[in-house]
């Protein structure tokens, strides 16, 4: 009679064993709201293309007669541009899990938000291709020269906010390995072009964010996530300038010169992430 009491008692604790949890407990631990917070940091690569058009008309007149009217436009292109993206992003989150009664599988779907973001993307190329063309429109006058430069620029990622929906699989009764995907809307600064300071010019842009991680419960309220998240943007950017001045000649006010100076400058990055995270999530 004893040995079948501590039989019983050994089967009723190897049911109750992966955290205090057992199977008809699941669904009232995994199923409904959650929130949270990640923070996560990681490198990856960056790439894309390059290409500016300047244009310089000078036009000068001396007490009305003109001496010269010339136009210079220098083209810069860059095919492939190469670097590097790294950083480091704080996010807070608030999802769903939806989970039926005795099953191992769940789904789910969190919106998350960047509080804090240092990512930043490089790219560079030391061959870019310059040609420079002048006409002289009053005789006709064509002169024409090519030049390699290094062409830099620096886009940072500010913000995030991400639509993820997540697939999950109970591993124990307190442990969730799961694959997640969704879009993401990323805000991005550039922040220096060619010595050409675009501090202002930002930009909103349509990424994916792909991965896949474990969470374990400790208990009813909270739990811990470990996660991999690869991240992808397309950043397209297309810059306009005009600038028109007049030039008088100091020592002889006759001399008139006139700028009108115009730059188009269109660049295409592709920005590469890939980020190991860690977060805290609370559930009531």
């Amino acid at each position: 009679m004893k040995t079948s009491a501590f039989l019983a008692l050994i089967c009723a604790s190897s049911s109750s064993m992966a955290g205090g949890y057992v199977d008809s407990q699941i669904p009232e631990l995994w199923n409904g709201p959650y929130y949270g917070a990640y923070f996560g940091g990681g490198a990856a690569s960056a790439d894309g293309s390059y290409s500016q058009v300047f244009d310089e008309t000078t036009f000068a007149s001396n007490a009305g007669v003109v001496i010269a009217n010339i136009v210079d436009q220098t083209t810069t292109t860059a095919p492939s541009l190469s670097g590097r993206t790294n950083g480091s992003v704080v996010d807070l989150f608030v999802g769903y899990n939806y989970h039926r009664p005795t099953s191992e599988f769940l789904l789910g779907a969190q919106l998350e938000g960047t509080v804090f973001s240092d990512i930043r993307s490089y790219v560079s190329s030391n061959n870019a291709e310059v040609v420079e063309t002048a006409t002289n429109l009053l005789n006709g006058d064509v002169v024409s020269k090519s030049h390699a430069t290094n062409v830099v620029a620096n886009y940072n990622m500010t913000s995030m906010f991400s639509i993820i929906g997540r697939a999950g699989f109970l591993v124990r009764p307190n442990t969730m390995v799961y694959a997640l995907a969704g879009p993401t809307e990323g805000r991005f600064e550039l922040s220096y072009v060619n010595n050409v300071d675009f501090k202002n010019q930002t930009q909103w842009q349509l990424g994916v964010s792909a991965g896949g991680g474990v969470e374990h419960k400790f208990n009813q309220n909270w739990s811990v996530i470990a996660e991999y998240r690869y991240l992808h943007f397309k950043v397209e950017s297309d810059g306009k300038r005009v600038n028109d001045f007049n030039a008088p000649n100091a020592g002889d006010p006759t001399l008139i010169r006139a700028f009108n100076l115009f730059y188009n400058t269109s660049q295409k990055i592709n920005v590469n992430m890939n980020i190991g995270k860690v977060g805290l999530v609370f559930r009531r």
